[in-house]
Parts: C-alpha cells; structure tokens; sequence
C-alpha cells in the first residue's frame, strides 16, 4: 500500500506531486471539482457527486466512501468546502499515484525488467490523460484503477512464484472490485477460469452469488433496472464511420493521448468535454500503441499473466466496442482498464529480452521514449488548456 525502496518512493512522490499540483489549482482557482450546484458531468462525462452515483453500477460505492465522506464533512464543517475538497484530492492522489506503484512493482517483481525500462515504462503510464484526470475527480475510476491494479499484482504474483492464494482472497476481491464498478466483478473470475479446474469454477459460483446478495437482494426490480440503465448508454443510429471515429478516438485515444477540449453550454448546465481527434498522427499514435499491445498478446500468448491481461482488456473492449455502452464518452471509461496497457508492453520487453533480440529491444526503446516526449508534450499543453477553461468558465 505504501512504497517499499527508494526507486518507489521515488516514483510515488514524483507523480503524486505533479497531481497535487493540478488538483490544488483546480480547486483553489476554480469550483470545477466539487460545485453543489453542477454535481454532474462538469467536465469530460463525469459525475462528481460521488453520493448519488448509480447504485446499478455502483452497488457497494457509498458504502466504501462514507468513512472518506465522514472526514470531508468535518473538515467541512470547521473550515469549509475549499478544504474538504482539498482533502478529497489528497485521497485521490494517493490512490492513483499508489496505483503506478503496484504496476511498477509487477514491472520490477514480476516481469524482472531493468530498472531503465520500468522507470520509461512508467514514466508513460503517469501522463496517461486518465490517470492526470482522476487524480482529482471524485468518482468511481480512481478507485476501481487502485483496486484492479492491487489485484493484478497479488494474482500475478502468485501465478508466477507458483502459489496459490486463499478463497477469500478471491471472495472479498469480487465484493470490493464488484461493488465499487459491477461489470469489473467478471475481472476476478478470470483467475478462476485460467486454472480450468472443477475446483475453480466452484469459485467462480460462489463469487457473483455473494455479490448479488449483497448488492441486488436478489430483486427483479434491481435486475430490470440494470439491463434499462446499460442500454440507456448505448447511442441509436451511429453511421459505421462514426462508430470507428469514436471507438478509437474517444474509446482507446483519449484515455491516454488527450484530444482538444471545448465548452458546451446550455441554458441548464456548462460542461467541458473533449473532441475526437483532429489530425491523422492523433490516429497513427493510438493505432501504433493498440499494434503494440495486441503484438504483446500475441508473441506472449502461452503465458498465462498475459492471458489475464488480455481477457481483462477484452471484458471492456465487448461492453464498449461491440455492445457500444457509453461510446460516445468512452474517455471515462479508462480507469477500468488502462493498467493494462504498461503491462502488457512490460511483457513485450521481457520476451525480446528472454529471446535475446537486441535489435527489436532497440526499436521498442526508442518507440517508447518517442511516445512517452510526444504524450507528456500534448497532455501538458492539454492539461493547461483544461485548467484555464476550469478557471474561466467555473468562477469561485
């Protein structure tokens, strides 16, 4: 939970410093991050009234805010909204910026890359435009990414040093991982699935019945209200030049590469939202990351940790690609799955480096580094341009 060297430390100061200091900008300039009056989709989809989230989604999300949610309301009380927010920020720092350490630990324990290539690695993982943006948004994301990122690394870990971890480490990861966003609770049956043992999928029966009693009761009304609440999110009509416009660019792109943002207003509601992308190299960039990533997949395909990655990767691609659920504001969806994406780019470097390829080792270096200048130079400007609309348009 807390970095355990001085390459950790390291790493963990360093991002959570650069979150600190947008989040701290954000709200001493501007009410963008928490508004009573505009508690949802202020900027980019996102509902910030974390207390009224979809408890369809969310079964289990209330639940574990209220203890935060007790500390903001006394901080609130005795010196007002500007330092309860302040504390969320706090919070969401450290669960994101802890969350880079769990992949930074896989990268190092796991995959056993040198020290070099983790420190790129998650150099480029840190200036994902999702991670920048929930480090200060009160939402489910940031704690979906933390516990899908601790997850990965306990099961992992385990897969690869050959041990086998308790039933109820599985139990409470379905409850905390299903509760905070239901459709990640397919994510911790994986497990189960890659061991194809009878005793395994007894696992997997068990997991979803506890989680649907204590999440929907085992009411109609609440499976009905599901199913309507998931398709209120799927658009009609989309032309099939639009579905790709969106699915790569808003969907895959946006989570990490920002696009350009503009303001929408209305009579009842001014939000700041992102364009899809503009220019062919936005495209060539995502497109070249998506190659890179599946190439992992497919040069690692024996190797069960790769396996998980990619049948995690996979459960959101059929909600989003193929059912369309929220593709037309995909950006907010990264949270569930961008950890992903350093990993499975981890894997890529271990299998050129287990099989000795100096040359693919070279290119795969200066790939990286060249993507990692272009993200930190686009998602900075990106991020200064998205703190001046805050501060304009969201006046204190």
């Amino acid at each position: 939970m807390f970095p355990a060297n001085k390459f950790e430390t390291m790493v963990f100061f360093f991002f959570y410093s650069i979150y600190l200091l947008i989040g701290s900008i954000l709200v001493f300039n501007s009410t963008i991050v928490l508004n009573p009056e505009i508690p949802v989709d202020a900027y980019l989809g996102f509902d910030n009234a974390i207390f009224m989230s979809s408890i369809v989604r969310h079964p289990l999300l209330k639940l574990f805010m209220y203890p935060i949610y007790i500390v903001a309301k006394c901080i609130y009380i005795c010196f007002q909204l500007k330092a309860a927010t302040f504390f969320y920020i706090i919070v969401l720092n450290y669960l994101v910026s802890s969350s880079i350490i769990f992949i930074f630990r896989y990268l190092r324990e796991i995959i056993e890359l040198p020290i070099k290539n983790c420190l790129l690695i998650i150099l480029f993982y840190g200036f994902f435009s999702t991670n920048l943006v929930l480090s200060f948004t009160i939402e489910s994301y940031p704690f979906s990414l933390f516990s899908l990122s601790i997850f990965t690394y306990i099961y992992t870990r385990s897969l690869v040093k050959k041990y086998d971890l308790p039933t109820y480490f599985y139990i409470l990861s379905s409850i905390v991982i299903g509760g905070i966003t239901i459709t990640n609770i397919l994510k911790t049956f994986i497990p189960g699935i890659l061991k194809n043992k009878k005793k395994s999928w007894l696992k997997l029966s068990v997991l979803p019945l506890l989680l649907v009693l204590v999440a929907y009761a085992f009411s109609f009304k609440y499976i009905k209200k599901s199913l309507l609440h998931f398709i209120s999110f799927i658009p009609d009509n989309l032309t099939i030049s639009e579905y790709t416009e969106k699915l790569i660019s808003l969907s895959w792109g946006s989570n990490i590469l920002f696009s350009s943002l503009y303001v929408n207003k209305t009579p009842a509601l001014t939000s700041i939202l992102e364009n899809t992308y503009e220019y062919v190299p936005q495209y060539i960039y995502s497109l070249f990351l998506l190659a890179m990533i599946i190439l992992s997949m497919i040069v690692n395909y024996k190797n069960k940790a790769v396996k998980f990655l990619a049948l995690a990767f996979l459960i959101d691609v059929v909600i989003h690609a193929v059912f369309k659920v929220g593709i037309t504001e995909g950006y907010i969806y990264g949270g569930n799955w961008i950890f992903v994406i350093p990993l499975l780019i981890g894997w890529l470097y271990h299998s050129f480096i287990y099989k000795k390829k100096e040359s693919s080792i070279l290119i795969l270096n200066i790939s990286l580094l060249l993507c990692t200048i272009i993200l930190i130079v686009n998602n900075t400007i990106r991020m200064v341009e998205f703190i001046d609309l805050a501060i304009k348009n969201f006046k204190i």
